[in-house]
């Protein structure tokens, strides 16, 4: 990358001028001159030059391509984003106090002002404890889910499903992770199945957190799956021959943590004398995500007349070709992270991640097919979550009576 294109620059540039222009001038408006406001403006100088410091960074040929580590990148964009967004909402409702002050509304309008530091300070906390707290607040959902031919061998088995670690995002705070591998070990899960995107972009991240995979303990074994940040497409490479070295080493890894890696293929397990099948295929996505699942390679080995469950990064995978072409009856996804930001009032949840994958996150069902999404456990480009907590969930699959 050889920094920011120079007509995006200005455009940025000139953005930022006037969003600082409107913020000043309204201070002097709303607020008594002389020696306090002026030292007040000079301290938001100061703080505001800091909080520009990514973009100024970013103007810099080959910047990002110099790093060897994208957790600055998620901090910088973390400090750019929180403070625009809150200099917005500001300047919004100056701009609608300007609008009274033209109509004689002086009291109003000053009202608004006060009204609108008010509402920014809240964004600006409101994104600060998405950072400090809302990522660490994991939410453990316990899903039960019936099936008319489960075989009785496998009545009560007990699935635990976490997705999208993003080891880059932890800042190596292995203490909260040990926290949730001391509650899934409480489960006693049958099986442990991770759902891709194990790193955001190097290898080199995964082996920070090695003692919180190996703390991970199931009856069964543990299985995992690659997903679209595992192969190496979002960082530059000296080579081709690099990248692949450093995808073959993040591969090589998985048996270290103690994680039967599928790449398209199948395995069968012997439980209670019965045929259990975890199929796994790498990502497959729709544009610009991509794709290198196989699905019917995934399946040359699986037993068609026993109970298979299918690790798949994606979830529009599940009705692009799942439902369409197979009878699996067990789908495990995530990959959308529920967008990291959500609604959730009275029961009713919401994420504008469902603009883009129809089954975002929890249970779905086609007849006697399902398909569960988690909402994923790390985070990505930013690093919070937004009453979008991250997910471990205990799948229990039952008989249905």
């Amino acid at each position: 990358m050889r920094g920011i294109p120079f007509e995006v620059a200005l455009i940025a540039i000139a953005f930022f001028v006037i969003l600082e222009f409107l913020i000043v001038r309204a201070s002097l408006k709303y607020k008594p001159s002389g020696k306090r406001i002026t030292k007040t403006l000079v301290v938001y100088a100061f703080f505001s030059l800091i909080t520009y410091t990514p973009f100024i960074l970013y103007l810099i040929p080959d910047f990002i391509k110099s790093l060897n580590s994208f957790t600055p990148i998620i901090y910088l964009n973390t400090i750019l984003f929180s403070v625009i967004i809150t200099k917005l909402v500001l300047v919004l409702i100056i701009l609608v106090s300007f609008l009274f002050s033209l109509f004689k509304r002086a009291i109003l309008a000053s009202r608004l002002w006060y009204a609108g530091l008010f509402l920014s300070s809240i964004i600006f906390i409101y994104f600060i404890s998405a950072i400090t707290f809302g990522k660490y607040h994991t939410n453990y959902n316990n899903v039960t889910i019936s099936f008319t031919d489960l075989p009785k061998e496998f009545d009560g088995l007990k699935i635990v499903h976490f997705t999208d670690f993003h080891a880059g995002s932890f800042l190596n705070d292995v203490n909260w992770l040990h926290k949730i591998s001391k509650n899934v070990n409480s489960q006693h899960p049958d099986l442990i199945l991770f759902t891709g995107d194990f790193v955001n972009n190097f290898s080199k991240e995964l082996p920070l957190y090695k003692s919180f995979f190996d703390r991970l303990d199931s009856r069964y074994g543990k299985f995992s799956i690659l997903g679209n940040h595992d192969y190496g497409d979002y960082s530059t490479w000296v080579t081709n021959a690099a990248k692949k070295e450093d995808h073959q080493t993040l591969i090589s890894l998985q048996d270290s943590i103690g994680f039967k890696l599928l790449l398209n293929e199948s395995k069968q397990l012997t439980i209670n004398g019965k045929q259990l099948g975890i199929i796994g295929v790498e990502n497959w996505g729709n544009p610009p995500f991509p794709r290198y699942g196989d699905l019917n390679k995934a399946l040359e080995n699986s037993i068609n007349n026993h109970f298979n469950i299918l690790l798949t990064h994606d979830p529009n995978h599940w009705k692009a070709e799942v439902v369409k072409n197979t009878s699996i009856p067990l789908a495990l996804s995530g990959h959308t992270h529920g967008m990291q930001w959500g609604i959730n009032i009275g029961g009713y949840t919401f994420s504008l991640s469902a603009l883009l994958f129809p089954e975002w996150g929890g249970l779905y069902q086609s007849e006697n097919q399902y398909l569960y999404v988690n909402v994923g456990l790390g985070e990505v480009g930013f690093p919070g979550r937004l009453d979008m907590r991250p997910e471990i969930t205990l799948i229990t699959i039952k008989q249905k009576s």
